[in-house]
């Protein structure tokens, strides 16, 4: 459930901060960026009923989650801060709906997606933005590193 978060949070960084710099200079045209996401911390809140560590998340268990974002030749790029809710808990895949706002200059994105399982892809509807991002749509395709999971390749698609 830990490395699906990151990958979340990681893919809506990455949508964010492409989205942030297309909504920015094109009102007319689709963008398309890609971002890497770095996953550097993790809490998981455990609610009633408690479950304790190593069994699976319930309904109502939360998690939060920060992530660095970095553009794809190592420059900061801004901060992702998310949030899930465990919407489905128990001993299958589950899922969790999360909400993130990545932290950009000029503004933030707001993202939202439900995550399902542990899968290496996790899209995100970018639902808005503030500042120079005000009005941000579209979307964002997170691919978790298999050779690191504190990283996710991050490909936004920003409607202008």
């Amino acid at each position: 459930m830990k490395r699906v978060l990151f990958i979340v949070c990681g893919i809506l960084a990455v949508g964010a901060l492409t989205a942030v710099g297309v909504a920015a200079t094109s009102h007319t045209s689709a963008t398309t960026f890609r971002l890497v996401e770095k996953g550097e911390s993790f809490h998981f809140v455990d609610n009633p009923p408690f479950g304790g560590q190593d069994r699976p998340p319930s309904q109502g268990d939360s998690l939060t989650l920060t992530s660095s974002l970095w553009t794809t030749d190592g420059k900061r790029a801004g901060t992702l801060r998310a949030t899930c809710t465990v919407t489905e808990g128990g001993s299958g895949p589950g899922a969790s709906t999360c909400y993130g706002t990545f932290g950009l200059k000029g503004g933030q994105l707001a993202g939202i997606t439900t995550v399902r399982g542990e899968g290496r892809i996790t899209r995100v509807a970018i639902v808005g933005g503030t500042g120079s991002y005000e009005g941000a749509r579209g979307s964002v395709i997170s691919v978790t590193r298999r050779s690191n999971d504190r990283f996710s390749d991050d490909t936004i698609h920003l409607m202008g």
